[in-house]
């Protein structure tokens, strides 16, 4: 595994397809504005009542897709961007913190 492979490897899962691989590569590039899409979207009025993840995505403005959402918001949880709010229709709803 190169330096740079080693790097990506906590983006993509070790028996996933050579295509995840790829992404992981180019990820870093859109992570930062997924995560500014997501928390202007907790910060605005809608976003005050706590929004799943799949709402998240309705509301972002270059309309994200739920499972990019998704992909986010543990890492946005683990630094303290965001926090939990209990459940609505079996779905965690997200604050921002």
């Amino acid at each position: 595994m190169t330096q740079l492979a080693r790097l990506h490897a906590h983006l993509y899962r070790r028996d996933g397809p050579n295509t995840s691989r790829k992404a992981a590569f180019i990820a870093p590039g859109f992570i930062p504005d997924h995560e500014q899409n997501i928390l202007a979207v907790l910060h605005c009025e809608v976003g005050k009542r706590g929004l799943t993840y799949r709402e998240i995505a309705a509301y972002t403005y270059c309309r994200l897709e739920p499972v990019a959402v998704g992909r986010r918001l543990r890492g946005m949880e683990r630094n303290k961007l965001i926090r939990r709010d209990g459940e609505r229709n079996g779905m965690t709803v997200w604050k921002a913190a």
